[in-house]
């Protein structure tokens, strides 16, 4: 069986990047790749996560690889999936199921 990608979606706070990172290590051999979500206001000062704009860029990670994916999610991250696929910008087929 292909291994599917594993695409991790971080919570809201720049302390979700250390566990996101810390996720990616431990997964790495057990996945085709592995793709952290880091959020802009991490780096540009900002509060809140902007879904508009990660909502796009996790497009356009899903849209960069071929085959099934599998999303780990925390917090903020889960809610930035579920908007993904509310707004039809991930195809739910696309999702490996366990």
């Amino acid at each position: 069986m292909n291994k599917p990608h594993l695409i991790i979606i971080p919570g809201n706070g720049s302390s979700d990047k250390i566990w996101a990172e810390k996720a990616r290590d431990y997964f790495g051999d057990d996945f085709k790749s592995v793709s952290v979500q880091y959020y802009d206001h991490w780096s540009n000062g900002g509060e809140l996560i902007d879904m508009k704009v990660e909502l796009n860029k996790l497009t356009n990670i899903i849209n960069s690889l071929d085959g099934n994916i599998l999303i780990l999610a925390k917090s903020i991250g889960t809610v930035l999936f579920m908007f993904s696929i509310h707004s039809k910008s991930i195809g739910p087929s696309r999702i490996w199921n366990w």
